[in-house]
């Protein structure tokens, strides 16, 4: 037990894998998948593709419905609800595609994030929840 506490301590460590980050070329290339789906009423590429490159620039984006909590920009709040409206609500889509192009042509605009954010984002809950980690 002795010889099996010393290797384990002898063996180096590695810190854990940080979130690979996406590099820029990638995001550029779904930003451009993204708004050509769009601006051809391709819904469904659009939406994966939005879902994909807001993935790129927020990986803890674990859910579709919280891509909306996190936009800082009413319009395109107002436009991701109007495609996923016209996806799965039945709504019209006529003009969703142009007018999701035009909310996210400039990128997103995030809305600033607060520490209970970043915890509710997190993987576990904590593991004392009554005490300040």
């Amino acid at each position: 037990l002795g010889v099996w506490g010393w290797r384990r301590r002898a063996a180096p460590r590695t810190a854990p894998a940080a979130a690979a980050s996406t590099p820029p070329a990638a995001r550029a290339a779904l930003r451009r998948a993204c708004l050509a789906a769009a601006r051809a009423g391709d819904l469904r590429g659009a939406e994966a593709a939005l879902l994909a490159w807001a993935r790129s620039e927020q990986p803890g984006l674990h859910r579709a419905d919280a891509l909306a909590e996190r936009l800082g920009d009413p319009a395109q709040r107002a436009a991701w609800g109007a495609l996923l409206r016209a996806r799965y609500a039945g709504a019209s889509a006529d003009g969703v595609g142009v007018r999701l192009a035009a909310a996210f042509a400039a990128g997103f605009v995030w809305a600033p994030r607060t520490e209970a954010d970043v915890r509710a984002d997190a993987p576990l809950p904590p593991l004392y929840p009554g005490s300040r980690a």
